[in-house]
């Protein structure tokens, strides 16, 4: 289990500097600054949501934190999305940044799903 979790937590912190590279990008060369704040805190927030959880341990706060961590993600590939129908990112970095939150999501979503279905709220 440590190894996925170290999985885990690598893949979200490889994910967020990714973001912080998209944000820096957009500010700097599209001028855009609403979204991609959106995008900068959400998709960061996943990471940072998995690593508080796997500083906790198991339980309730576990659960909840992961179950945040799911939302962020959500909310980060809907500002993906956003940016990209607005014209400020690409078709092939949205696809790419896409794939990369719904690996996040993959990985995520059985671990919430195994505290819910053992009854943990």
């Amino acid at each position: 289990m440590e190894q996925n979790d170290s999985l885990l937590k690598d893949k979200a912190q490889s994910f967020a500097i990714r973001v912080i590279n998209a944000y820096k990008y957009l500010n700097t060369e599209k001028k855009e600054f609403a979204l991609s704040e959106k995008l900068l805190i959400s998709g960061a927030n996943i990471g940072a949501k998995i690593a508080a959880a796997q500083s906790v341990g198991a339980g309730a706060l576990f659960y909840s934190l992961m179950t945040d961590a799911l939302t962020e993600a959500a909310m980060t590939k809907y500002w993906i999305e956003l940016l990209f129908s607005t014209g400020y990112i690409e078709k092939k970095v949205n696809e790419s940044m896409g794939k990369d939150v719904d690996e996040l999501v993959s990985m995520i979503h059985p671990i919430v799903k195994a505290f819910r279905l053992a009854g943990v709220k």
